[in-house]
C-alpha cells in the first residue's frame, strides 16, 4: 500500500510535457507565404493598357546587363517638360566637375532651338548644401527628392517584372532652363569704336610705295617711270624757273647800285677840280 501512494504522489506533482512540431529543413529559409488576396492585384485605371513586359525589348536597361558589366552605373536625371532622352545625346558635360560631388555643381549645358538648360549635379549629401546658405542661395536648381527615390529595372528571365537596380544611383543630374539676364540700359553700354570698314579681296590691290622707295631697274616691269630721254630736254620745273628769275632780277639791281655809285664818284671828282671862291667880308 505504501509503493502504490508513493508512486501515485510522484506523478501528480511532475508536469505534462509540451509537444512541440519538427520544422523542415528546406522552409527554414524560405519566405514567409501571406496568401492570396484579391485586393492587392493592379488595377489598371479607365482607358489604360498593360504592357506586356516579356514582349518589350529593353536592351541595356535589362537587370541582368546592367549587373554583369561592372562599368555600368545608374544615372538618375530629371528633365523638363520640352526635352526628350534622345537630345540628352548631344550633352556636353564636364569631366572634372563630375568627379566634386562634395557640392551642387553646374557640369554642362544643353542647347535647343529657344531655350538653353544647365545640366546641375546634385550634392550626395544635403549636409554639403546646408553647410555654406550662400552657396545654396545661388544654386536654386531644386531636385532634392530624387535622393529618396529608387530605381526599377525590368528583368526578362523573370518575363519581364520590375526588380530593384543592383546597383545603387550613382549621380543625380537635374536640367533646368537657364535664368533670362536682363539688358543692360543704352546708358550702361561702353563707348565702342566703329566697326572697321572691310573691303572685297579683288580690290585689294594697291601698294603703298613712298616716293624715293624704290629704284627703277630694267627687269622690276611693275613700275613705270618716267624718264627724259636723250633728244628731248628735260623740261625745267617750277622751282629752277622761279630761279632764275630771281638770279636775274638780282643782277640788275647790282648793275643799277654800280651805275649810281660811278655817278656820285664823278661829281665828287668835278667838285675837287673847280677853283674854290673866297668869301669877302663886308665892312659897315
Amino acid at each position: 500500500m505504501s509503493s502504490s501512494s508513493s508512486a501515485s504522489s510522484s506523478r501528480s506533482s511532475s508536469p505534462e510535457p509540451i509537444i512541440k512540431n519538427a520544422k523542415g529543413k528546406g522552409n527554414a529559409g524560405g519566405a514567409k507565404n501571406e496568401g492570396s488576396d484579391a485586393n492587392w492585384a493592379l488595377e489598371l485605371p479607365a482607358g489604360a493598357v498593360a504592357i506586356d513586359n516579356a514582349s518589350v525589348s529593353v536592351g541595356e536597361f535589362d537587370w541582368d546587363a546592367v549587373n554583369a558589366d561592372p562599368d555600368n552605373e545608374v544615372w538618375l536625371i530629371r528633365i523638363p517638360e520640352g526635352v526628350k532622352p534622345k537630345h540628352l545625346e548631344g550633352a556636353v558635360m564636364s569631366a572634372s566637375s563630375l568627379s566634386k560631388s562634395s557640392r551642387t555643381s553646374k557640369v554642362g549645358s544643353l542647347w535647343r532651338k529657344h531655350t538653353t538648360y544647365d545640366i546641375w549635379s546634385l550634392a550626395e549629401t544635403d549636409d554639403a548644401e546646408n553647410a555654406d546658405p550662400e552657396e545654396a542661395a545661388s544654386t536654386p536648381v531644386g531636385g532634392e527628392e530624387l535622393r529618396a527615390l529608387s530605381c526599377l529595372l525590368p528583368r526578362r528571365k523573370r518575363k519581364g517584372d520590375l526588380y530593384l537596380a543592383p546597383k545603387p544611383i550613382a549621380r543625380h543630374l537635374v536640367l533646368s532652363a537657364r535664368e533670362v539676364q536682363p539688358t543692360a540700359p543704352q546708358s550702361a553700354i561702353p563707348l565702342q569704336n566703329p566697326p572697321r570698314q572691310s573691303y572685297p579681296e579683288e580690290m585689294l590691290t594697291h601698294k603703298f610705295m613712298p616716293y624715293g622707295s624704290l629704284v627703277a631697274t630694267g627687269d622690276d616691269e611693275d613700275v613705270a617711270m618716267d624718264e627724259p630721254s636723250a633728244e628731248e630736254p628735260a623740261p625745267a620745273s617750277v622751282d629752277e624757273g622761279s630761279h632764275k628769275k630771281k638770279e636775274k632780277k638780282h643782277k640788275k639791281e647790282t648793275k643799277g647800285s654800280k651805275a649810281e655809285d660811278a655817278k656820285a664818284q664823278k661829281r665828287k671828282s668835278e667838285d675837287d677840280d673847280a677853283p674854290k671862291k673866297s668869301k669877302k667880308k663886308k665892312v659897315a
